[in-house]
Protein backbone atom coordinates (compact mmCIF):
# COMPACT_ATOMS: atom_id res chain seq x y z
CA UNK A 1 0.00 0.00 0.00
CA UNK A 2 2.59 2.39 1.07
CA UNK A 3 4.41 1.76 -2.25
CA UNK A 4 1.14 2.73 -4.06
CA UNK A 5 1.52 6.15 -2.56
CA UNK A 6 5.00 6.73 -3.39
CA UNK A 7 4.45 5.39 -6.96
CA UNK A 8 3.70 7.97 -8.79
CA UNK A 9 6.03 10.41 -7.25
CA UNK A 10 8.97 8.23 -7.32
CA UNK A 11 8.36 7.43 -11.17
CA UNK A 12 7.67 10.70 -12.53
CA UNK A 13 10.64 12.47 -14.49
CA UNK A 14 9.83 15.78 -14.73
CA UNK A 15 11.20 18.52 -12.77
CA UNK A 16 13.66 17.72 -10.05
CA UNK A 17 12.78 21.16 -8.46
CA UNK A 18 9.02 20.38 -8.97
CA UNK A 19 8.99 16.92 -6.97
CA UNK A 20 8.03 16.52 -2.79
CA UNK A 21 10.18 17.38 -0.44
CA UNK A 22 10.05 14.18 1.27
CA UNK A 23 12.36 13.09 -1.70
CA UNK A 24 15.20 14.37 -0.36
CA UNK A 25 14.85 14.89 3.20
CA UNK A 26 14.75 11.51 5.18
CA UNK A 27 12.90 13.58 8.45
CA UNK A 28 10.17 14.70 5.78
CA UNK A 29 9.88 11.13 4.53
CA UNK A 30 9.60 9.35 7.88
CA UNK A 31 6.62 12.77 8.66
CA UNK A 32 4.83 11.88 5.37
CA UNK A 33 5.20 8.23 5.89
CA UNK A 34 3.57 8.54 9.73
CA UNK A 35 0.92 10.79 8.83
CA UNK A 36 -0.36 8.63 5.64
CA UNK A 37 -0.25 5.13 7.26
CA UNK A 38 -0.33 5.48 11.06
CA UNK A 39 -3.11 5.43 12.95
CA UNK A 40 -4.84 8.50 13.15
CA UNK A 41 -6.14 7.97 16.85
CA UNK A 42 -3.98 5.28 18.77
CA UNK A 43 -6.84 5.12 21.85
CA UNK A 44 -9.49 4.10 19.22
CA UNK A 45 -7.05 1.68 16.94
CA UNK A 46 -6.32 0.39 20.61
CA UNK A 47 -10.13 0.02 21.40
CA UNK A 48 -10.67 -1.86 18.21
CA UNK A 49 -7.99 -4.31 18.59
CA UNK A 50 -9.25 -4.91 22.05
CA UNK A 51 -12.73 -5.48 20.87
CA UNK A 52 -11.62 -8.17 18.43
CA UNK A 53 -8.64 -9.82 20.44
CA UNK A 54 -8.92 -13.46 20.07
CA UNK A 55 -6.81 -15.87 22.01
CA UNK A 56 -5.78 -18.90 19.42
CA UNK A 57 -6.68 -22.61 20.25
CA UNK A 58 -2.83 -23.43 20.05
CA UNK A 59 -1.95 -20.20 22.19
CA UNK A 60 -0.30 -19.97 25.25
CA UNK A 61 -2.49 -17.94 27.80
CA UNK A 62 0.66 -15.74 28.63
CA UNK A 63 0.98 -14.43 25.16
CA UNK A 64 -2.27 -13.75 25.33
CA UNK A 65 -2.58 -11.95 28.81
CA UNK A 66 0.31 -9.63 27.73
CA UNK A 67 -1.20 -8.68 24.59
CA UNK A 68 -4.64 -7.95 26.52
CA UNK A 69 -2.49 -5.79 29.11
CA UNK A 70 -0.98 -4.00 26.51
CA UNK A 71 -4.10 -2.59 24.75
CA UNK A 72 -6.11 -1.89 28.05
CA UNK A 73 -3.07 0.15 29.06
CA UNK A 74 -3.96 2.48 26.02
CA UNK A 75 -7.38 2.90 26.70
CA UNK A 76 -9.19 4.74 29.35
CA UNK A 77 -12.98 4.52 30.55
CA UNK A 78 -13.47 0.67 30.70
CA UNK A 79 -14.15 -0.28 34.03
CA UNK A 80 -13.18 -4.09 35.84
CA UNK A 81 -16.57 -5.74 34.75
CA UNK A 82 -16.15 -3.98 30.84
CA UNK A 83 -13.14 -5.39 31.03
CA UNK A 84 -13.30 -9.00 32.77
CA UNK A 85 -15.89 -9.40 29.80
CA UNK A 86 -13.14 -8.50 27.42
CA UNK A 87 -11.19 -10.83 28.64
CA UNK A 88 -13.27 -14.15 28.96
CA UNK A 89 -15.09 -13.08 25.94
CA UNK A 90 -11.31 -13.49 24.23
CA UNK A 91 -10.48 -16.67 25.33
CA UNK A 92 -9.83 -19.77 23.66
CA UNK A 93 -12.95 -22.36 23.85
CA UNK A 94 -10.82 -24.94 26.18
CA UNK A 95 -9.98 -22.33 28.71
CA UNK A 96 -13.54 -21.15 28.94
CA UNK A 97 -14.85 -24.83 29.16
CA UNK A 98 -12.24 -25.33 32.02
CA UNK A 99 -13.42 -22.39 33.44
CA UNK A 100 -17.13 -23.26 33.52
CA UNK A 101 -16.23 -25.97 34.95
CA UNK A 102 -14.88 -24.56 37.91
CA UNK A 103 -16.59 -21.66 38.16
CA UNK A 104 -16.05 -18.05 36.26
CA UNK A 105 -14.50 -15.58 38.94
CA UNK A 106 -16.41 -12.32 39.61
CA UNK A 107 -13.01 -9.87 39.34
CA UNK A 108 -10.47 -9.49 36.30
CA UNK A 109 -7.52 -9.72 38.79
CA UNK A 110 -8.90 -13.80 39.57
CA UNK A 111 -10.01 -14.42 36.38
CA UNK A 112 -6.22 -13.88 35.11
CA UNK A 113 -5.08 -15.88 37.80
CA UNK A 114 -7.58 -18.99 37.16
CA UNK A 115 -6.58 -18.88 33.42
Amino acid sequence: MALEWFKLDLLSSGNPRSHPLWMDDWTEFIIELQSTFSPHNPVTDAKNQLDHLQMKENQQINKYVVKFNQLTSQVRGYGDGALHHQFYSGLSDHIKDEICCIGKPCNLDNLHYLS
